[in-house]
């Protein structure tokens, strides 16, 4: 028994670095939203609530091409509750969630435009 400690000491630590390091990657304006490895948010994104719900904006630059970004969104965003409305738009709990893509290529920027739903 005493030989497992070291071990499940060594599991518990990359377990929680691994938590650590998922924990990163999401939007530091729209909390709830994931960002693809190698992302990088622009620090002037806004983020503020009024009567009808929340309303935000932020920028990203990715690495990716557009079919790449979409794709993970497309199986992402469904996991956290987000129905697909659309190519770049989902929606989730009277919110609308849209991507726009700015740039060619594989080093694009991507807006994200969160909403209150119509």
């Amino acid at each position: 028994m005493l030989k497992l400690l070291p071990i499940l000491a060594l599991a518990c630590v990359l377990s929680f670095g691994s938590a650590l390091q998922a924990a990163e990657l999401f939007s530091k304006t729209i909390e709830d939203l994931p960002l693809m490895e190698g992302m990088i948010e622009h620090e002037d994104g806004v983020q503020f609530s009024t009567p009808a719900g929340r309303i935000a904006e932020v920028i990203v630059d990715a690495p990716y091409g557009e079919a790449d970004i979409f794709a993970f969104y497309k199986d992402t965003l469904p996991q956290l509750g987000w129905t697909i409305a659309g190519q770049a738009a989902f929606k989730r709990e009277g919110e609308v969630l849209k991507l726009t893509i700015e740039g060619q290529g594989n080093d694009v920027a991507v807006r994200f435009e969160l909403a209150p739903q119509d």
